[in-house]
Parts: structure tokens; sequence; C-alpha cells
């Protein structure tokens, strides 16, 4: 029988060890990292991302992207922090602090965010977003189909409890987005709310 040197015990044991290690579950902080790098991409924006999505909640909602929900833009670039903020050992709160730009409603109109808050303040940035995880052995995921399927066990994993309806984009999808929009409206109103709203868009760039 071929015998491993010291050096190939250790290494298979460290192999090993960094298999059982990525078994576990991801940290409150890294779930919540992915789901905001899917969510700023446009991730849910289309009803096959918004059950995907699934995947990072204990039990969301399953009517997808509604056209009346207003979207937050968020500036380009990965300047955004996550922290977490407090915990147990089966929950947590994360904090993402972004840069919100503005807002884009039904009718593609675009509502920049305030420079300015109480008394004056100038805001440089914001704002903070909460996510609350648990760590959970159960989750409802959403098929492809739309249709949630029954809570499985599962080995145990941070998921984020609350619903996150709002969406959040980054300035390049949400150019993407109101283009898209505008080329298939007839609406007078909405194409020129979007022309709008992408010179503005395009001008903080």
């Amino acid at each position: 029988m071929t015998r491993l040197p010291l050096t190939g015990v250790i290494l298979v044991l460290a192999l090993l060890f960094g298999r059982a290690s990525a078994g576990q579950e991801l940290p409150a902080t890294k779930v919540v990292e992915d789901f905001w790098e899917m969510e700023t991409q446009g991730g849910r924006l289309t009803t096959d991302g918004w059950n995907a999505a699934s995947r990072f909640f204990i039990r969301m909602h399953v009517e997808g992207p509604s056209p009346g929900r207003t979207i937050h833009v968020i500036r380009n670039g990965r300047d955004d922090r996550v922290s977490e903020t407090v915990r147990t050992e089966t929950w947590t709160e994360v904090l993402v602090n972004t840069n919100q730009v503005g807002e884009i409603d039904s009718k593609l109109h675009f509502t920049p965010s305030p420079k300015s808050g109480p008394y004056g303040v100038k805001l440089l940035r914001g704002p903070d977003l909460t996510f609350h995880l648990v760590l959970t052995d159960k989750q409802w995921l959403v098929g492809p189909d739309g249709v949630r399927q029954n809570g499985a066990a599962k080995p145990a994993q941070w998921l984020i409890d609350c619903d996150r309806d709002d969406l959040w984009i980054n300035q390049n999808v949400a150019i993407r987005y109101v283009t898209e929009l505008r080329d298939r409206s007839a609406d007078a109103t909405i194409r020129r709310n979007a022309d709008d709203t992408l010179a503005k868009l395009r001008n903080m760039q």
C-alpha cells in the first residue's frame, strides 16, 4: 500500500476539512451580498428572476414584479457596504448602506433623491436598508411556474425573513429598463417621461 508523506496527509485533511466547512451555512452577510448583487443587476425585474430569487428568502411573495411598484435606483459602482449589526445564534440583522439617486414610478417618471435632510443637513449617501435573517432548516421556494413549494427540511442556512417587495437597481440597469419599456409603449405620456428619465440618468453617470 502506498503511504502518503506527512505533507500529503496534511493536505488531504485540509481538503476534507475545507469541504466540510463548505457544507456549512453561508454567513448571513454573504447571503445578503449575493442577493444585493443579483437585485441591483435587475434580477427581479422579470417573473423568472423574481421566482428564482426565492432561494434567498424563507417565504417570498409569489405575485412577481408588479408594474405598479416604485423602483429605487442606486449609483453605479460597487461601493455599497454590508455589515452585521446585531445577532443571536439563530437571528441576525444585516444593513446595506447604499447610494440612492432617485426613484422610477409606474409611468416611468424619475424623482431624484433629496440632497438635504431636516434642518438643511447635506445627505452624502443612503439609505441604510435593514435585512433580518434567521438560521433555519425550512424554506418555501417558488418554482419556475410561480407556484410556492412546500417547506422542506434542509440543512440549516441563513435566509432573509422579510419580503423586500421593493426593487433596487443600478443606473445602467435602469437605463436599459426604461428604454425597453419606452420602446414597447404607445402611450405618449410614458414615452415623454421615459425620455426625460433617460436624460437625467445619463447625466448622473
